[in-house]
């Protein structure tokens, strides 16, 4: 909980370095909290209004919600840990920019025959470069300084 929290006081701290450890961990709880969160707002809604439709819509909103309110320190602890791996934080835009194709020629790929190939085309780059991007999280940091600050094992063990 504390790598999580730590996150979230590093809101839009998209300089530094980040551990392994401080990324999947925010990556876990931030999941965890996601889904007790869908949970509750189902079984409270349901049991209110007897009306699945209502409290699906309801835990879909609140994730949502959850969703957007963490989007900036998810994206501050992927730039971190990036950079703890030698990497520049605009590498995630290999995921980004071919998702955002695909998502922008998915309403015409029942149309257009270029459309439907564009989309298939920008998913595989999509799920390739998000591949990638996991190996290069788990990836062991840079030993020592780099040029986005020190080794943030070195600076947790003398202290």
């Amino acid at each position: 909980m504390y790598w999580f929290l730590k996150c979230l006081r590093q809101y839009a701290d998209f300089n530094g370095r980040a551990r392994r450890k401080e990324y999947w961990y925010f990556t876990l709880f931030y999941l965890l909290f996601m889904i007790v969160l869908s949970f509750i707002l189902y079984a409270a809604t349901w049991s209110i209004t007897y009306s699945a439709d209502l409290a699906l819509w309801v835990a879909c909103m609140g994730i949502l919600i959850w969703s957007l309110a963490c989007v900036i320190p998810s994206l501050a602890v992927a730039v971190r840990r990036l950079h703890d791996t030698g990497r520049r934080g605009w590498t995630m835009l290999y995921v980004i920019v071919p998702s955002l194709i695909s998502s922008g020629a998915s309403p015409f790929a029942y149309v257009s025959t270029l459309a439907l190939w564009l989309n298939i085309l920008a998913s595989i780059i999509t799920m390739i470069a998000g591949i990638t991007l996991v190996v290069f999280y788990c990836q062991d940091g840079e030993e020592g300084e780099n040029q986005w600050g020190p080794d943030p094992k070195e600076v947790a063990e003398k202290s």
